[in-house]
């Protein structure tokens, strides 16, 4: 492992961290992955012997968010596999047991397999949505990371917003608020 990959990870672990937090933030009270949980997890994952040579601070933070992503949707497909008795213990329940986590947990594999059919449709605008959803990126930053231009990366944004508010139903009720810029 370089030294200056080390480096750049040490430089950005607090940004990671506010990604990571931002997402988990969306997820209910319950919750038992933390930021650093997931920054720590991701690093592990991209700290590979075929490490990618990053080729900016905006490539770094996208293929980071991209590992996120799926560290959050393993912890979410657990906790499902948990519920339906994979760590089967027996215990009391109350009626209130089955509330908003159990949502969120949904919404997470609801949103992951609609940007991974997303991605069959346009693998650019799947990107666009980890980078800008996942990553909190600005429109900027997507096009520097993804070597795109600034209007195409505009016009997959809106595309891939569309698509997946069809996907998901347009109330919302399935997933994440992707409207706006931000």
């Amino acid at each position: 492992m370089s030294e200056q990959t080390d480096a750049l990870f040490a430089s950005l672990y607090q940004e990671l961290r506010r990604i990571a937090a931002r997402r988990l933030a969306s997820l209910s009270r319950g919750q038992t992955l933390t930021p650093s949980d997931v920054v720590n997890e991701a690093w592990g994952r991209l700290r590979t012997p075929n490490e990618a040579g990053w080729q900016s601070h905006a490539h770094f933070l996208g293929v980071a968010a991209r590992a996120m992503r799926l560290i959050i949707v393993d912890h979410a497909r657990e906790k499902g596999a948990q519920k339906r008795g994979g760590d089967w213990q027996r215990v009391s329940i109350s009626l209130g047991s089955h509330g908003p986590q159990d949502v969120d947990l949904e919404r997470v594999l609801l949103v992951h397999d609609a940007l991974d059919a997303l991605a069959e449709v346009s693998a650019e605008a799947a990107d666009i949505v980890t980078l800008r959803y996942f990553a909190g990126m600005s429109v900027p930053e997507v096009a520097e990371s993804t070597s795109l231009s600034v209007a195409t990366v505009e016009r997959r944004w809106r595309f891939a917003r569309a698509w997946l508010a069809d996907r998901l139903g347009a109330d919302g009720t399935g997933g994440p608020a992707l409207d706006g810029d931000g």
